[in-house]
């Protein structure tokens, strides 16, 4: 209800709280607000306030034949002038300063399956079976917390996702870094077809009552998407063969350690990086020739995720190329290398952390299905 009038069938507002933040949509359009560091949204004496200072949305250009952009506009307003809510008969009751119901909000129903965590796993899209996402199949791999892998018919994304106790997935944008050439356009992220309901994906569950598990995830409107499990093997850290397929820096936030942007590079068409590891080294070679760091005196990567190359040379061939892009991928690499402290290898991928928050990832050089 809003200011005492039903919503718009199929254009309902959402709300979520979670401590000083806040997000979900008004019928139109999703955004979120609020800080990490302030005051609750809603506090237990009954007050309540929606800081939007920093409040951000999508630009959804709706049809408005039922008068959903003036609910959208209503919607926010009550939002802006709420100061007490309610919690009564399952229902989330909103006013103003003056004490006037603005909105009142039912409990979303939850979507049926178990909640559990998706890092390790590997789901195709089914557009047969989704009320979102396009007609086109694309695959996500979830490659640990904060990072995870949408292969498109344009090409490959590294994106971030969030969860929260499993209940929760939250998707954000993040750079092409293999583009197929069978391709239309060379599209940015919120350009392809295939990912555009990923930004409005906000729950999900994993049934496994029939005879193939689906995961099931849920937009802020209430419209699914369904996806089956693809099986990948991954090779441990010292059974790969490993190729570098991507590398760069992250901008993490340093009290909560979320990622906040990426600036991440493919390897430079036509050469190839390669590192095989094992317990005291790593070796491979460089489009400028072959490289070999032992540790003789102790352990330098562990299978228990950690790396300690801290003191390794960084950088060796200075002038291997008359190529300047090549040259620049040289040494970020070898710097990167030589400050490596954890790793994860899922999916066929193997993502390298280093102490300044950049990354190589690679990809295994066995066949996957």
């Amino acid at each position: 209800m809003l200011d005492g009038h039903p919503a718009i069938t199929n254009a309902t507002p959402t709300l979520v709280i979670n401590g000083s933040r806040y997000g979900g949509g008004d019928g139109c359009n999703g955004g979120s607000g609020g800080s990490d560091d302030g005051p609750p949204v809603a506090k237990l004496d009954g007050s309540i306030y929606f800081d939007f200072s920093s409040y951000l949305q999508t630009l959804k250009l709706c049809v408005d034949p039922e008068g959903v952009i003036d609910q959208a506009d209503r919607y926010q307003s009550a939002l802006k002038e709420a100061r007490r809510y309610e919690v009564r008969d399952e229902r989330l009751i909103i006013m103003d300063g003056g004490g006037v119901v603005r909105i009142v909000l039912y409990p979303k129903p939850a979507l049926p399956g178990k909640s559990e965590s998706l890092v390790d796993s590997t789901w195709r899209f089914l557009p047969g079976e989704s009320e979102v996402g396009g007609d086109a199949p694309f695959v996500l791999s979830f490659l640990d917390p904060d990072l995870a892998l949408a292969e498109t018919s344009c090409g490959d994304y590294i994106i971030r996702h969030g969860t929260d106790d499993g209940s929760r997935a939250m998707f954000q944008s993040g750079p092409l870094v293999e583009y197929r050439s069978d391709c239309p356009t060379d599209r940015a992220y919120a350009q392809d077809s295939s990912l555009r309901a990923l930004g409005r994906l906000r729950e999900f569950a994993v049934q496994r009552d029939g005879e193939a598990p689906r995961l099931m995830m849920q937009t802020y409107l209430g419209k699914f998407a369904a996806f089956e499990p693809v099986r990948r093997d991954t090779p441990g850290i010292f059974d790969g063969k490993w190729t570098l397929w991507a590398f760069g820096e992250l901008e993490v936030n340093q009290l909560h350690g979320a990622i906040l942007a990426m600036d991440m590079s493919p390897v430079i068409s036509g050469t190839e990086v390669t590192a095989n590891f094992r317990p005291a080294g790593i070796s491979g070679e460089t489009f400028c020739g072959p490289y070999d760091y032992v540790n003789p005196w102790e352990t330098m990567v562990g299978a228990d995720g950690q790396i300690a190359t801290l003191g390794l040379p960084p950088y060796e061939r200075h002038h291997c190329s008359e190529s300047r892009d090549i040259s620049e991928q040289e040494k970020l690499y070898f710097e990167i290398l030589s400050r490596l402290k954890t790793f994860r290898a899922s999916q066929g991928y193997l993502i390298a952390y280093d102490r300044e928050d950049r990354i190589l990832i690679f990809r295994s050089s066995e066949d996957r299905p």
